[in-house]
């Protein structure tokens, strides 16, 4: 990807100079380099992160030892990636999120504000977090949910389908709500009936 092609996938001014910018290099595992994606100049970039060659890794962000952004990511804001902790697909993520340890946002998912995906918790499909939200243990969400609040989802809780849930709630161990279009009231209030509610 061009600098320009970048200034026209972000709809950067255009008098954002290149000179803020530079490309990643990335070390394969069989000891070649490969030139990786575009970095903002205030982000952080550890030698040992793959950056993918469209990956975009902008302003202030931290991608620290071993993580992973791959192609068509953009990763941005103060957002930091650590320990394995992985973007891939045509995630993004920005603002204040942090994904560690085995934690991954995927697919066509969003992550911002103070998020966690933390251990091997998974965003997939068209998902959406904010807030504070926390997704830990084997946690998935995927779907076109979307969650904000206070909501902690750990275990091996799944959650999928169009579930809209925000506010202050704990759903674990091995929970599956499969939400369906209409249906996300229901589906929530039963998960909430069967798990830990933390106020």
């Amino acid at each position: 990807m061009t600098f320009e092609e970048l200034k026209a996938r972000l709809n950067l001014a255009n008098d954002v100079s290149e000179a803020n910018w530079h490309r990643h290099v990335n070390i394969l595992p069989n000891g070649n380099r490969q030139e990786g994606g575009w970095v903002e100049n205030t982000a952080k970039v550890a030698p040992t992160a793959y950056v993918g060659p469209n990956a975009v890794v902008g302003q202030y962000a931290d991608i620290r030892d071993n993580a992973r952004i791959g192609d068509w990511t953009v990763v941005c804001g103060r957002v930091v990636v650590a320990d394995k902790g992985r973007v891939i697909g045509y995630g993004v993520v920005y603002e204040d999120v942090l994904i560690t340890d085995r934690g991954c946002v995927g697919g066509n998912s969003v992550a911002r504000g103070n998020s966690k995906i933390i251990e091997d918790a998974t965003m997939f499909g068209q998902a959406q977090i904010g807030d504070d939200v926390c997704l830990s243990g084997k946690a998935k969400v995927c779907g076109n949910s979307v969650i904000g609040g206070k909501v902690q989802i750990g275990g091996n809780m799944v959650v999928t389908g169009t579930m809209n849930a925000t506010g202050i709630h704990y759903l674990g161990d091995d929970a599956y709500v499969p939400v369906e279009a209409g249906e996300q009231c229901k589906a929530w209030q039963a998960a909430l009936a069967n798990e830990a509610v933390r106020h």
